[in-house]
């Protein structure tokens, strides 16, 4: 019982290390407000832009920008945008919730003829969640430069349900100097002056450095930090003296169906013919394998008669273990068989008879394998050079019979629908990936998804070995499954809101591995003939541990040999030590099977048969188990960046970014 928990307790902490390495391994998810450090060294005299915004929410923008460079050595500008962002939006109860969002830039051309001669796009790269530009010529000696560029800017679907938004910083936060003069011209697909009147509508400004402005200080009209006006379609301003590091933010919302984004709905059809076809055959699964046969804890008093010790040691928990097989040794004993003979000591079995023809397989091969080439007596601790061959061969021999005590079709079926609930998920994971434009991503938080998967798999174990554990350690194991499989859940779910859709139409997921979880305990796991003997052993087991001496010195004078039969299924019940220390003060005959040297009590050779038949057992275990070797996995750390986001304030929305000179 130890041996069980402790693996348990290992693989509870491996599991642990695993869902703490998907975080580690994918990341935070959210990106930082990149900020160079200030340079006085040029200024930005106009930066005009213009947008152009597309019913499907892909703008077209076209920045002019004019730069005076007044010390050091000045190549040109670098321009950076942002690809991920983590925005903080307000919902219709004045809630704010975090989303992340990604972007895509296409098309973005260099605009010679509207600058500086010479100039050109010098190079492009990607890093930390933004795009670079650089723009300029290389030992540029002007002091007065334009830079003119164009870009379509594809923001997608903003994923608000009860109305659209248009969020998003003119000019970002990430300007290393002074902006003197500002003008912006923002086209919408339609007339905007009836929304602009509408009470329902928003329309408002923000103005400063990152994060300073709240919604209780938007600029709603013109004043002295901009001026703009709307002419019908047409949305014009203009800001001067923006300050290193401020921002021009618009926060805009129209009623649900202003924007019209293209949106493919395959893995929609797809996620929802899993989910149903995976509802009805887990439903299809816990009706068909509903509990049939009734476990019944009888107190029995005596050993269960046709099943041998190493059988119910498979029967409680199926699993075979080194102390099921050594069990035998006693079995043998009491039967007539073997001889056990104390000597120097040390403790020996002498073979004194063939088995009977109608002994067990996995008998036969443990016994041959004993007394092979003749040999008659053999030392018990030689077993720790046992041939592995043989054990495994023990092993196979056991669990050929576990169709008749388990219902081996109910856990094959259960595994496969396990694994198509992971699938389930993955189809989810990867729709998150593509709509975020980010594959890589997806792929990390398949890790999270195998937590759930790893835990789905464990609970049959949890199940088989709930005979085994005491009632307060198998709920603790329960509580701590259930918790691995609904952080995980709920962790993918945040992932699902944060990337594409609202949290709620998630929910129904959680129901797959949930009803998996909650049912499995009610379904059928044994078969009648298994039900019955794993009553028995119960029953047992009990009677082991709650028998009273006045009760047991009873049993003793009726049947002598009752110690004896019972002792061998005490090992593989986990009782032994128990069973032993109840009948240390009982009088006990000696058998007819067991040689005291001289001077040896039966009690003390009783005694050292039960620590060596233990001991066997730990030396068996190494043979008679298919291990899996523990696998090493090196996960490269990714350093998780700052965590930011706005909602209604400066440099909080999408696009924006900054730039500064090289």
């Amino acid at each position: 019982m130890k041996k069980i928990a402790k693996k348990n307790i290992i693989v509870i902490f491996l599991l642990s290390m695993l869902f703490v390495a998907c975080f580690l391994f994918t990341g935070c998810g959210e990106y930082n407000i990149y900020l160079p450090t200030e340079d006085n060294g040029y200024y930005i005299s106009n930066y005009n832009i213009n947008i152009n915004i597309n019913e499907n929410r892909v703008l077209q923008i076209e920045e002019n920008i004019e730069v005076n460079f007044i010390s050091g050595v000045s190549n040109g500008i670098y321009r950076y945008i942002p690809l991920q962002q983590t925005m903080g939006i307000y919902n219709s109860n004045g809630k704010l919730t975090k989303k992340n969002y990604s972007y895509k830039i296409e098309n973005f051309e260099y605009i010679e003829e509207n600058s500086t001669s010479g100039t050109s796009l010098l190079s492009s790269f990607t890093q930390n969640g933004y795009i670079f530009y650089q723009m300029g010529k290389w030992g540029n000696t002007e002091k007065e430069c334009k830079y003119s560029f164009r870009y379509n800017y594809i923001l997608g679907d903003d994923r608000i349900e009860n109305f659209d938004l248009f969020y998003f910083n003119i000019v970002g936060s990430g300007w290393d100097t002074d902006i003197k003069n500002l003008n912006f011209n923002i086209t919408y697909p339609t007339n905007i002056e009836d929304y602009y009147q509408t009470e329902n509508e928003i329309l408002e400004f923000y103005i400063g450095k990152f994060g300073e402005n709240t919604a209780d200080n938007a600029i709603t009209s013109s004043n002295e930090k901009i001026k703009f006006t709307i002419n019908e379609n047409v949305l014009s301003g203009e800001v001067t003296d923006l300050k290193y590091g401020e921002a021009v933010t618009i926060y805009q919302t129209f009623e649900k169906g202003y924007f019209k984004v293209d949106r493919s709905y395959i893995f929609d059809y797809v996620l929802i013919g899993l989910f149903v076809l995976t509802l009805t055959l887990t439903l299809i699964f816990i009706i068909k394998h509903r509990k049939k046969h009734l476990i019944v804890e009888v107190v029995e008093f005596s050993a269960p008669e046709n099943i041998t010790p190493a059988e119910a040691g498979y029967i409680i928990d199926q699993k075979v273990h080194g102390s099921d097989i050594s069990a035998l040794i006693v079995y043998w004993a009491s039967k007539g068989y073997i001889n056990i003979k104390e000597e120097n000591n040390k403790i020996f079995i002498t073979k004194l008879k063939d088995l009977p023809f109608e002994a067990q397989e996995h008998e036969k091969i443990f016994y041959s394998s004993l007394f092979a080439n003749n040999v008659q007596t053999i030392d018990i601790t030689s077993l720790k050079s046992f041939d592995p061959v043989v054990g495994s061969r023990i092993t196979r021999s056991i669990k050929r019979k576990k169709n008749v005590y388990f219902n081996e079709k109910m856990q094959k079926i259960y595994k496969w629908l396990s694994l198509i609930v992971f699938i389930v998920f993955a189809v989810g994971i990867f729709r998150i990936g593509i709509e975020s434009h980010k594959i890589l991503l997806a792929i990390g938080k398949l890790f999270i998804a195998l937590v759930f998967l790893i835990a789905l798999l464990k609970l049959p174990s949890l199940e088989r070995n709930k005979y085994k554990y005491k009632k307060s350690k198998y709920v603790i194991y329960k509580i701590i499954n259930l918790c691995f499989i609904l952080a995980s859940i709920i962790g993918l779910s945040f992932i699902g809101e944060t990337y594409c859709d609202p949290f709620y139409s998630r929910y129904y997921f959680m129901l797959l591995p949930i009803l998996l979880f909650l049912t499995f305990s009610t379904l059928e796991q044994f078969t009648e003939k298994g039900a019955f003997y794993l009553g028995k052993l119960l029953g047992l087991k009990k009677y082991i541990e709650v028998a009273e001496k006045d009760r047991i010195e009873m049993l003793v004078k009726e049947d002598p040999k009752l110690f004896y039969n019972v002792l061998p299924y005490a090992y593989v019940l986990g009782v032994s030590d128990v069973y032993m220390n109840k009948f240390k003060d009982i009088p006990l005959e000696k058998p007819e099977w067991i040689t005291l040297g001289e001077g040896v009590l039966l009690w003390t050779l009783l005694t050292g048969l039960d620590r060596s038949l233990l001991l066997a057992g730990a030396m068996l275990a190494k043979y008679v188990s298919m291990n899996i070797a523990t696998s090493l996995i090196k996960v490269a750390l990714v350093v998780a960046v700052s965590r930011h986001s706005g909602g209604g304030f400066s440099g909080g929305g999408a696009g924006g970014g900054g730039g500064g000179r090289f």
